[in-house]
């Protein structure tokens, strides 16, 4: 008995040490790509590291028209709460946070859901368009940046924790980074999924 307790009083941090570790050592959103997936990338790449298509999404069924033009695959084995956008059999766009665990994963500089804008423009400054969220009004922003090329974006999307609107106007509810996307600035900037 003495020595379980002494084995687990061993194992256990070490366990966490461990996962820690893990999570430190996960790739960092680009506006080209995350770890393995890479903008531009085909399709058959992407089932290659375990993404496939799931019914989990807004995104088209098999057969419908915009499914061959644009949908989403998800699901793959060591990128948990990320979803790519397929157009034209290529990967256009990575998304994070569609599910939960989104915030284990962080952007090249740091940035990760559950992120003030405040902490947000401290890391991105002036380079950081802020516009309203299309769906929240007063509740949420959309903070987006563009490579020097125009080609690719990120955008970062947030809410508030309450939608209280004398707590909105007054300042008090800070709101924080639920999803981000990066990619192709077309794609990027669709608004629901596909569309």
């Amino acid at each position: 008995m003495r020595v379980s307790r002494i084995v687990a009083a061993c194992v256990v941090p070490l366990l966490i040490l461990l996962l820690g570790a893990n999570a430190a050592e996960r790739p960092r959103l680009t506006f080209t790509g995350l770890g393995d997936i890479h903008i531009g990338m085909s399709e058959s790449r992407a089932r290659a590291l375990g993404f496939r298509l799931t019914s989990a999404g807004p995104w088209g069924e098999v057969g419908d028209d915009d499914y061959v033009a644009c949908h989403y695959l998800d699901s793959a084995p060591g990128y948990p709460a990320i979803a790519v956008m397929i157009n034209d059999h290529e990967v256009v766009r990575i998304d994070i946070g569609y599910r939960s665990l989104g915030e284990n994963w962080m952007s090249l500089s740091g940035a990760r859901i559950g992120m003030s804008e405040q902490e947000l423009a401290a890391i991105y400054g002036d380079w950081l368009q802020i516009s309203p969220h299309p769906y929240l009004d007063e509740a949420g922003s959309y903070l987006s940046l563009t490579s020097s090329d125009g080609r690719y974006a990120m955008i970062f999307e947030t809410a508030a924790e309450d939608f209280d609107a004398d707590a909105l106007q007054a300042g008090n509810q800070p709101r924080l980074v639920t999803a981000f996307r990066a990619g192709r600035s077309g794609p990027v900037g669709y608004i629901e999924g596909c569309a």
